[in-house]
């Protein structure tokens, strides 16, 4: 900002997405590449396949056999775990693709040497000076 300009005053308490990308770009982010997102269509598929389906079909087949509540709280006791482990574990693994994408993890290839030359050099002393034979040795499990 030069000196004797106005200040930037946003007009809004949320930011536009103009707003967004100054801050995005001052932050060092990716200019020229579109935004990472979450795939959302693919999460709402397995909502609904994995809950909403299930979960509907139950109550469809409670009322047509008139067994109300028995077929429902049977199938619901079963398909909230599952949905529930399969729809996290779909988030989860979005989330780190968008973490990746945005944000790679970087290691410096002469650290990493030295790291692995120290853990070797460590692995072979110790398989040397005789370990217990009955224990695997650092050096068996890599």
């Amino acid at each position: 900002m030069e000196p004797g300009s106005p200040p930037i005053v946003p007009t809004s308490i949320a930011p536009t997405s103009n707003e967004l990308r100054i801050a995005s770009t001052d932050m060092g982010a990716r200019d020229s590449q579109a935004p990472v997102r979450m795939d959302v269509r693919r999460l709402a598929r397995l909502v609904f396949y994995a809950l909403i389906l299930p979960g509907g079909s139950a109550i469809v087949f409670d009322f047509w056999l008139g067994l109300f509540p028995l077929l429902t709280l049977g199938t619901m006791v079963v398909v909230f775990p599952i949905a529930a482990f399969i729809i996290l574990r779909s988030t989860l693994r979005e989330m780190k693709n968008v973490i990746d994408q945005v944000a790679p993890e970087e290691v410096a290839p002469e650290d990493a040497d030295v790291i692995s030359d120290g853990f070797v050099a460590e692995a072979e002393s110790t398989s040397a000076a005789g370990a217990d034979p009955g224990r695997p040795s650092v050096k068996s499990s890599l």
